[in-house]
C-alpha cells in the first residue's frame, strides 16, 4: 500500500490527512477572512467619514461662523464657545501645521469603528441564533393572555 503524503507536488491522488498530524486550519483562515473583511470595511468608513469631517469642519470655520458672528445677538451668544474657531485663517497650511492632531483622531476613529465591526460581526456570526425552545409556551401566552380593554 502506498503512503498518501498530502500536499505533495508528485501526488496525482487525493487523501485526507491525519487530523493529529496536521492541525485544522479552517478556524484560522475564517480569522483571518473576518479580521480581513473587517479591516477594509472600517479603513473605507473612517477614510470617508474623515473627509467628510475635515470638509465640513473648514467650511463652517471658514463660511458659516463669520456669517453667523456678523449677527449682533447671535455674536454675543456664541463668541464664549466658538471665539477660538475664528482666529486665523482656515487654509491648507493650518491643516498641515495639525496634521499630528489629525492622525491620531483618525486612527481613533478607525480603532472605534474596527473594534464596532469586529464585536458586530462575532455577535451575527455566534450569538444571534433563532431557537424554538418550546410551541407549548407560545399557546399557552396566546391562550391565556387577556387585554383589558375587551
Amino acid at each position: 500500500m502506498t503512503k498518501c503524503v498530502p500536499f505533495s507536488v508528485t501526488s496525482s491522488r487525493s487523501c485526507s490527512a491525519n487530523p493529529k498530524q496536521y492541525p485544522k486550519v479552517a478556524p484560522m483562515i475564517s480569522l483571518f477572512r473576518r479580521v480581513l473583511r473587517i479591516s477594509i470595511t472600517a479603513f473605507a468608513f473612517t477614510a470617508a467619514t474623515f473627509a467628510v469631517y475635515i470638509l465640513a469642519f473648514g467650511l463652517v470655520r471658514a463660511v458659516a461662523l463669520p456669517i453667523l458672528f456678523q449677527i449682533p445677538l447671535v455674536s454675543q451668544l456664541l463668541r464664549p464657545f466658538l471665539g477660538h474657531f475664528i482666529r486665523g485663517r482656515w487654509s491648507l497650511v493650518y491643516l498641515w501645521r495639525t496634521r499630528a492632531l489629525a492622525w491620531h483622531s483618525f486612527f481613533l476613529g478607525l480603532a472605534t469603528i474596527w473594534g464596532w465591526e469586529f464585536a458586530e460581526s462575532l455577535f451575527d456570526d455566534k450569538v444571534q441564533e433563532v431557537r424554538e425552545i418550546s410551541r407549548k409556551t407560545r399557546i399557552f401566552l396566546k391562550n391565556q393572555f387577556h387585554s383589558p380593554w375587551r
